[in-house]
Order: C-alpha cells, then structure tokens, then sequence
C-alpha cells in the first residue's frame, strides 16, 4: 500500500534544507534518470515529474519518499487555494484491505466494503494510528475482520504532520475505458458511484492513496502515446512510469 499527501511548501523551498530530518531532501542517485518535469495540460496545468525512473526521490522524515508533482488549485481545510508538493512513499506500509465493512454498513454493498473513500477502512487507518505514529488494527479481510497494526516507527512524526496540510481531495468516479483526460476530469467531478447512493464526491483530510491518473500523467508523451487509454497496453504504460 502506497500511500500520499499535499506539502505545505513550494518545490524549491521544501528542497533548501537538506541538514533538518524534518524536511524534504533531495537524495542525489547518479544510476537513475535526469529530471523530466512536464506540465500535464490539465485544466489546472500541473507540474510532474514524469518518466520510467525519473530522479524525484526526497528524504522525508528520514525515509525515502518521490516527488509526484506541483499541484495547482489545491485547496486546504481553511479554504485557501494554493500550490502544493503531493509526494508518495517509496515503499509500501504494509498489506491491508481498502475497505472490507459488511454488507449494509456505511456504503457497503456486499461484505468486502466498497471502494467509496470517503467511509472507507483504510481512510480512517491512515488518517489516525498512521498519522498519529500509533498503533491499533486496520483492516484485513471480509466483514469488518481486522489485524493489529503498528506504526509507531514508520507513522508521521509530529515534525512531519506540522509540513503536511488537511486538503479536499476529489473522489469522483473513473471508469477503465476512459483517456487520462477524461479520468481527471471525472476525478474533480460531481458523479460518484450510483449504488454508494447520494454521496460526497470531495473529502477533507491529510493522508491518502494515489490517484489513477497519478499513474497515468507520470507517463513520458502521457498525452499521445498507448497510455492515453487507462486500459490499453498496461505493461507498457507501467514501463514507461
């Protein structure tokens, strides 16, 4: 499970101190590719690093964490509309259901959960013994099944939590038959998934997962290649991101 959030600061601030564990930190790596920084031609002309291997790793609390990009109109829980950094852990945090709330519970339809964010198991886990560098049991399983977890060496410090801010993130439904285009346009939509019935399609909070069209937009000539469609020449699409 990788896992990602917004940084309060702009690029080249976040990068200046590099003495400070509590910052990010380029960490130099001669074996990978040079920078490629790409805007993405969205509506809100995001800033990414893009290729099969692109040298957008940073240390973050001591950790190695990547870069995904400059996000533009982001707005944080105070309602201001900023840039920020969002960056993604190198490495996963562990093996965990998405969700797995039983059937008729919350937005659950069946006893393995839903994939509705919003009231989703693992939201709650990473935006609370993950962020708050504790332990307790996240989910695992069918039917509210659970297993202990701890994060007390690998969750967020109480430097790092003062770096990241709560923002909306936007969970509007993608179908697998839409262009990146069409899939980020979806995501920052109003249409959630009509048997979650009438429910948010934007949430406020500090922690999340990657986005599909994360994946997507980190492709090299995302806009014009085999990776325009989500479905189409996977492996290929994967090589090149």
């Amino acid at each position: 499970m990788y896992i990602e959030f917004c940084h309060k600061k702009t690029l080249d601030n976040a990068l200046a101190n590099c003495n400070n564990t509590a910052t990010i930190c380029l960490v130099e790596n001669s074996d990978i590719e040079p920078n490629v920084l790409a805007y993405d031609g969205t509506a809100d002309n995001n800033l990414r690093y893009v290729g099969a291997n692109p040298n957008n790793y940073v240390s973050f609390k001591g950790e190695l964490w990547r870069i995904i990009g400059v996000m533009n109109n982001i707005t944080d829980s105070n309602g201001n509309v900023e840039s920020h950094i969002k960056i993604i852990r190198n490495d996963p945090i562990g093996d965990y259901s998405y969700d797995n709330k039983a059937n008729g519970t919350g937005s659950s339809n069946n006893d393995n959960g839903s994939s509705y964010w919003w009231d989703s198991a693992l939201k709650v886990v990473l935006n609370g013994v993950y962020y708050n560098r504790s332990s307790g049991n996240c989910p695992n399983g069918a039917k509210g099944a659970t297993k202990v977890c701890n994060f007390t060496n690998i969750g967020l410090t109480a430097d790092s939590r003062n770096m990241i801010d709560s923002v909306v993130w936007n969970i509007g439904s993608v179908y697998l038959d839409y262009s990146v285009k069409d899939a980020y346009t979806a995501e920052r939509g109003n249409r959630v998934y009509s048997n979650y019935g009438n429910r948010e399609a934007t949430w406020t909070g500090y922690v999340g997962l990657p986005y599909v069209t994360g994946a997507g937009y980190s492709v090299l000539g995302f806009s014009d290649t085999f990776c325009d469609k989500l479905t189409s020449d996977r492996e290929k699409c994967l090589s090149n991101s």
